[in-house]
């Protein structure tokens, strides 16, 4: 946090891209020395960056608000070990698999599923469903892919209206709800796991939102907390989902 308590910096940055970025610089040249500083970065953030015992405010941490948990575990730490899996040592594999545990004990225990409205709640949800299917030796798995499931099914009716705008009426809101629900998609479509008619109806919907109201330049309107949002690239993430 800087001198004035304002947290936002760590926050922000214990998402974890530049953790990404390694794991797609390995990927591509193999050199071990991107592998050596991930390793290197990830110890340090684990030395750091203890889980807080349940129940604990997200506000009352440097980098455990559920929204980074959430974050860290749909959309960038899957990408990570399965980049890096077969060049770490044992030690920071299983000091790995520990921290991805307590971030689903903190997602489960701790998400924002009261509020049911806001998008914080599909990036938990994201994040732990990729756990649950991504780490099935986990006792506790299944319990969190169905928790996953029938709540990502309930938000529907709670979130989407009829026209496909989602619930906060933001143009960047609108992607990150369907960015999180086309993730578990893909992520179940991988894994050979059944996804519900309705899921799939309720991203076609949110994305001809998009449709509908773009500009000429197809680009979004920048509305409330919006952008100006490349309505091509929004549609580009369904490629594969419909016919």
């Amino acid at each position: 946090p800087t001198d004035n308590g304002y947290r936002e910096w760590p926050w922000q940055l214990n998402r974890h891209e530049e953790w990404l970025n390694l794991a797609r610089a390995y990927r591509i040249t193999k050199d071990k020395k991107y592998a050596d500083a991930f390793v290197e970065l990830f110890e340090s953030w684990l030395e750091q960056a203890i889980a807080p015992p349940v129940g604990t405010s997200g506000w009352e941490t440097v980098c455990w608000r559920t929204i980074e948990c959430g974050i860290r575990q749909g959309l960038k730490w899957p990408e990570i070990i399965h980049s890096f899996y077969d060049a770490l040592p044992d030690n920071a594999l299983v000091d790995w698999v520990k921290s991805v545990w307590e971030h689903a004990n903190r997602l489960y225990n701790d998400n924002t599923g009261q509020h049911w409205m806001n998008n914080w709640f599909l990036m938990e949800l994201n994040g732990l469903m990729h756990i649950s299917i991504i780490y099935p030796f986990f006792k506790d798995s299944q319990k969190w892919f169905d928790f996953c499931m029938d709540s990502f099914m309930r938000c529907i009716d709670l979130q989407i209206y009829p026209d496909g705008a989602q619930f906060e009426l933001t143009t960047d809101y609108q992607y990150v709800a369907i960015l999180n629900y086309i993730k578990p998609i893909k992520l179940c479509n991988g894994y050979g796991k059944s996804v519900p008619q309705k899921m799939l109806d309720a991203v076609e919907k949110m994305l001809m939102f998009y449709v509908r109201f773009m500009r000429p330049d197809r680009k979004s309107p920048c509305i409330n907390d919006g952008s100006f949002m490349d309505v091509k690239k929004v549609i580009k993430l369904s490629e594969g989902l419909f016919e």
